[in-house]
């Protein structure tokens, strides 16, 4: 017998809640979440909520329609490291306290400077860091744990780009930025006295308004 698709899907969701109501009492440290446009996040999220409560260490989640996380994920104790990925809101967040969270890619979502400010700031030990973005909306980064910073922004939104991008990152020792070379004429101060390896692409992403060497990056 063949069944459809929906069918299968319903079956395996079914499987999963019920794993997790059989092991109640057992840790569970890794959620990998990948969906499609029909994903039906509202159970989606009660697996996340169940990992929440069971010592989670990684969550990975990536396109999954309308999905917003559960607030407990940004004040998770025992959070190390996560992947977030296309379609995930992380707007007009409160709090973020995650004391243990080290690694954090982020895959094209809106960024902007209120999220990177509450996300150095409420993760002390953070040291790997990946922005990509299909916009730039922030211009600071100011971070004493960051090791590694990726970022793949192509344009800056235009309140971004009326202001002067500034990157404070002392103990950083690798440094990935693809940007728009055009940036009004600004300097771009990079304070990264430990850098050992840095990698710098810059695509135009709208050509009649690139002008040569507009813009120039300053590394101390």
């Amino acid at each position: 017998m063949v069944y459809s698709k929906e069918i299968r899907v319903l079956v395996f969701i079914d499987f999963v809640s019920t794993m997790l109501l059989l092991r109640e009492a057992s840790d569970l440290n890794k959620i990998h979440l990948t969906g499609y446009v029909a994903s039906p996040f509202r159970i989606m999220r009660s697996w996340i909520l169940y990992a929440l409560k069971h010592n989670l260490q990684v969550l990975n989640v990536d396109c999954i329609p309308e999905c917003t996380l559960p607030l407990g994920v940004f004040t998770c104790a025992s959070l190390a490291d996560a992947l977030v990925g296309s379609y995930i809101s992380l707007h007009n967040l409160d709090v973020i306290n995650l004391p243990c969270f080290k690694q954090l890619s982020l895959k094209d979502i809106d960024i902007n400077q209120d999220f990177v400010d509450k996300l150095l700031c409420g993760c002390p030990v953070l040291e790997f860091l990946n922005l990509e973005g299909r916009s730039r909306d922030f211009s600071t980064i100011n971070s004493h744990s960051l090791k590694y910073l990726k970022i793949q922004t192509w344009c800056f939104s235009k309140e971004a780009e009326k202001k002067m991008e500034f990157i404070d990152t002392p103990n950083l020792l690798s440094f990935s930025d693809s940007i728009c070379p055009y940036l009004n004429g600004q300097k771009v101060p990079l304070k990264m006295p430990s850098l050992t390896s840095a990698s710098i692409h810059l695509d135009v992403c709208d050509s009649n308004k690139f002008l040569p060497e507009t813009n120039k990056l300053l590394v101390n």
